[in-house]
């Protein structure tokens, strides 16, 4: 519930594609950040490249997920924080993945 109202707070800055929930890699950070204050547990972040004529494509070159390293969670979370900035010039949008624990 209480990840959905911080969604709520983002929808004006998303990009709704689906079922997705989409955010431009500043928002993505400032997304993960709010989520991390309540403790929620990343799972790791789907990027969709947005393509010349506007269509969302998913890219596994521009996605994680805690299920593929071999690392804490604390260290995934600063590699994931990592990996958004570093795409932060691309044409690329995420969904920040966390779930309730």
């Amino acid at each position: 519930m209480m990840l959905q109202k911080i969604q709520e707070r983002f929808l004006e800055r998303a990009v709704l594609f689906g079922s997705q929930f989409l955010l431009h890699p500043k928002d993505a950070l400032e997304y993960l950040t709010a989520c991390k204050s309540y403790a929620f547990r990343l799972e790791g972040v789907e990027g969709f490249l947005v393509t010349e004529n506007g269509a969302y494509q998913p890219s596994q070159e521009d996605s994680n997920d805690f299920n593929d390293v071999n690392c804490s969670h604390g260290e995934f979370v600063n590699m994931t924080r990592t990996f958004i900035e570093e795409r932060s010039k691309k044409n690329v949008l995420f969904e920040v993945v966390f779930s309730e624990h």
